[in-house]
């Protein structure tokens, strides 16, 4: 459930937050059916064209530009959570919390 003003937020703004929600609810899916990919990739653009109607070309950010490839990344190398850098980062945190030995010289 996404908690927001939604009765005060305007309609255009409504339907770009549908969409984000729908698109995240697809991609972070363990199983990733190529239909459901392929209507994230049309939620996405739709969801950028609104952005880019409502708040102008200079918001659409490299992120937005990068989100429009997660199609061919997903079918290129499979469901997002299995290549995406959280899991770095998780065997980071996992990591550094292993006791760490350094042999100084003469010690």
């Amino acid at each position: 459930m996404t908690v927001v003003p939604w009765k005060h937020l305007p309609n255009e703004d409504r339907r770009i937050l549908t969409y984000f929600v729908e698109v995240c609810q697809i991609l972070v899916c363990r199983i990733l059916k190529r239909d459901l990919l392929k209507e994230a990739h049309e939620k996405l653009i739709k969801m950028v064209k609104l952005i880019e109607q409502k708040y102008g070309q200079e918001k659409i950010t490299p992120n937005l530009h990068l989100s429009l490839h997660l199609y061919e990344c997903a079918c290129d190398y499979g469901p997002l959570y299995a290549f995406w850098c959280f899991s770095f980062e998780r065997m980071n945190g996992i990591l550094g919390k292993l006791p760490n030995y350094i042999r100084v010289a003469g010690i």
